[in-house]
């Protein structure tokens, strides 16, 4: 150590410098402690210590999140083409004409206005509809109604022939379940389908007296007819009908005259979409001539036609 009056070496040991007597201290060393490693020891705890392995990062995860991922891009492409489908498609039903004529057909019904009130808004179509190249056709449609008074469903079945467009029956599906038909065509059946009258089959063996001077065939009872028929053609199928997937039975009322023909035939229950094509299929119809006390006779009575869709 060095006195710091004289420069003279003192002895560590001295407080005193030995030439000039000024006190001194010994200077203090400046301690550092130890750096603490960060390394990792060399030995490691091993299972018996109870010490966790290392996790493996699972890849079934990840695969998973990946297909869902997928999947949910897909469900909405489809979702997104199915909806721009249907629109594009309605849009196609709703610039047609079988359109056109379905939509004034009901704005101008007088019963629609009756019961609707002005029609405000008719809603977006869903249905069938096809033109084909020789003229024909077929129309199904189905769409919401709104009007001042209510709100309704009105389903239209159209036709197509020679080019043009005519609607064979029109009504309105009032909430509740009451149907309030607004259009049929003439030939197409009767506006109402009444149930049929109870009929009582009448042999043909029966021996009653005509009335003395009478003139007049007589015309009896026969029940339902399809059993005693030696001809009787199916009726076709409507397009239209299948369109609106119509079916079950309908009844058509016929009078057959002393050879057997059909002289008139009336539907009286059925589908109406069916009802035309089941008459037409009666008037058809051949039948083993009736026989009363040995003179011919007309008969009544009701064939049956069952309509299913394949």
């Amino acid at each position: 150590m060095t006195c710091p009056n004289c420069g003279q070496q003192v002895a560590d040991y001295m407080k005193f410098c030995s030439g000039c007597g000024t006190p001194v201290r010994a200077q203090q060393q400046q301690y550092a402690p130890p750096p603490v490693s960060t390394a990792q020891p060399s030995w490691s705890p091993g299972p018996q210590f109870g010490a966790a392995p290392p996790q493996r990062k699972s890849k079934v995860g990840k695969i998973l999140l990946i297909i869902g991922i997928v999947l949910i891009v897909v469900a909405a492409g489809v979702g997104t083409a199915i909806f721009f489908g249907v629109r594009s498609y309605g849009r196609a039903m709703k610039n047609s004409a079988a359109y056109a004529l379905a939509e004034s057909t009901l704005k101008e019904s007088q019963v629609a206005k009756d019961r609707l009130g002005e029609i405000k808004e008719v809603g977006f179509p869903f249905g069938t509809y096809k033109e084909e190249g020789d003229g024909s056709g077929f129309a199904a449609f189905t769409m919401s109604v709104e009007g001042e008074k209510l709100s309704a469903q009105y389903v239209a079945a159209l036709v197509r022939k020679r080019s043009v467009w005519h609607v064979q029956r029109a009504l309105l599906k009032i909430p509740g379940g009451e149907e309030i038909e607004i259009h049929r065509e003439s030939d197409f059946g009767p506006t109402y389908t009444p149930e049929p009258p109870p009929v009582v089959d009448v042999p043909s063996d029966i021996q009653e007296p005509e009335p003395p001077g009478s003139s007049k065939a007589r015309t009896i009872s026969g029940g339902v007819l399809n059993g005693k028929a030696t001809s009787l053609p199916q009726p076709a199928y409507p397009p239209a009908a299948k369109a609106a997937k119509a079916s079950g039975t309908v009844s058509v009322q016929v009078t057959v005259d002393e050879s057997g023909k059909v002289v008139s035939a009336k539907a009286v229950s059925g589908h109406p979409l069916l009802q035309a094509s089941a008459v037409a299929a009666a008037r058809q119809a051949v039948f083993t001539p009736t026989k009363l006390s040995g003179k011919p006779v007309r008969v009544t009575g009701l064939i049956n036609y069952n309509f299913q869709l394949e």
